[in-house]
């Protein structure tokens, strides 16, 4: 009989084909994904809420590109879950192009007044 630990539920390895490295660059990478924290803090919910709102109203695309793997008859269908937008084709440099923008976006987001790099 086979027991379970704790970081059986708790943590999941994962691979990425395209994440972000530091300094910018994508490339295929590892990480841990961890249990969820609960948030308590008014303040930190408060932040998260006002982040989520202006990367939404920001940084949003119409559309998103078909992932790898699935079939291409996907292009120009509704996304589920996400209403208004469709499946696009999109090649391996649009992909990385996407990502970049999505980064630099982010970047100014959160360096403006309210967000969480202060003072703008």
């Amino acid at each position: 009989m086979a027991y379970l630990r704790l970081v059986d539920y708790t943590q999941i390895p994962v691979a990425n084909p395209r994440m972000l490295q530091k300094g910018g660059g994508v490339a295929a990478g590892r990480y841990e994904r961890r249990g969820k924290n609960i948030v308590i803090s008014p303040i930190l919910i408060a932040r998260n809420e006002w982040t989520a709102t202006h990367m939404k109203a920001d940084c949003s695309l119409g559309n998103k590109c078909v992932p790898s793997g699935m079939n291409p008859a996907a292009v120009g269908q509704p996304v589920p879950g996400s209403p208004g937008k469709l499946y696009t084709n999109c090649t391996d440099t649009e992909r990385v192009a996407r990502l970049n923008n999505a980064r630099e976006c982010a970047m100014r987001v959160l360096a403006t007044k309210g967000g969480v790099y202060g003072s703008a």
